[in-house]
């Protein structure tokens, strides 16, 4: 493993793109048309998959942070482009083989500008079972298309403050955004049980200012990935589950290293089933009848 400070990050991505002969892939919470135009001018002409994975939540689009029209761009050069609203990861993957993993979002300041930020990365080679876990957050994610652009696109010209520091898509957007959710980080919960704990914080897993209000709360929450898995795996096994069963199966779904203890698995489905009790969530019904807690779908 090799680590590289700022302008060795850059330096080291034009090493690798030089010998990459089949695929690139990128994840990066931020990206703009400049640094991925810097990406694509470098690659040899037969690179067969290229993909990007973005977080482009609103608040980065009317910020700067993300240019929106990275999407036509990268379409018009053989890109798949994904989206992920709670992407942070910063990473760099040649040939499903090498990497560079650090803290360079693609962008001027990250990555591409010589007198950017002070960013740290490491660069080294990957296995089977480190392109799989990246598989499985592609696997989370929306593939971009036409739709979700115009979409958004509308809305970021008819945004009435473009100074506004926080803001978020729609719900006609949003709702273009469920995918099924098969592996989570047990960062993507809530650590606490109760979300009064929270009031006057950001929450940093629902992507709420510090100003949230109780219906931004609930739509933020029932918009989250546990959220979303835990729905769709009380559904597909009949509508109702016991607490020990889906722990078992939390445990599969949770993909931190190193795993986390069925004690920690245990504390994060309880916080997720207290929020779904104390925000009303109408669709659930949660009880006891036999000492074990019963999740059921109404």
């Amino acid at each position: 493993m090799k680590t590289l400070i700022s302008t060795e990050i850059k330096n080291q991505i034009e090493s690798e793109i030089s010998v990459t002969q089949y695929s690139i892939t990128i994840l990066t919470a931020f990206c703009t048309k400049k640094a991925i135009e810097f990406i694509e001018n470098q690659l040899p002409k037969n690179i067969q998959k290229k993909r990007i994975l973005v977080r482009m939540n609103m608040t980065d689009v009317i910020s700067g942070a993300t240019d929106l029209e990275i999407f036509p761009y990268c379409k018009g050069k053989g890109w798949d482009v994904y989206i992920r609203f709670d992407m942070h990861a910063k990473i760099y993957i040649f040939d499903n083989k090498r990497c560079v993993l650090g803290s360079a979002n693609l962008t001027g300041k990250g990555l591409v500008d010589n007198e950017g930020n002070c960013e740290i990365a490491a660069a080294y080679n990957m296995d089977n079972e480190d392109i799989r876990k990246i598989d499985s957050i592609f696997n989370d994610a929306i593939l971009m298309n036409d739709e979700i652009y115009d979409l958004m696109l509308q809305e970021i010209k008819h945004f009435p403050d473009k100074s506004h520091v926080s803001c978020t898509w729609s719900d006609n957007i949003k709702s273009r955004m469920h995918p099924e959710c098969r592996v989570l980080f047990t960062s993507d919960f809530p650590q606490y049980s109760d979300y009064r704990k929270y009031y006057g914080r950001e929450i940093e897993f629902l992507n709420l200012s510090s100003d949230w209000g109780i219906e931004d709360l609930k739509t933020e929450f029932t918009n989250s990935k546990p959220f979303l898995w835990l729905r769709n795996l009380v559904h597909n096994n009949g509508n109702e589950m016991y607490f020990g069963t889906i722990t078992a199966s939390l445990h599969k779904a949770l993909i931190n290293e190193p795993a986390p203890y069925r004690k920690e698995i245990k504390v994060l489905l309880s916080n997720l089933l207290q929020w779904i009790q104390d925000l009303e969530i109408h669709d659930f019904i949660i009880d006891r009848p036999n000492h074990s807690q019963r999740v059921k779908i109404s």
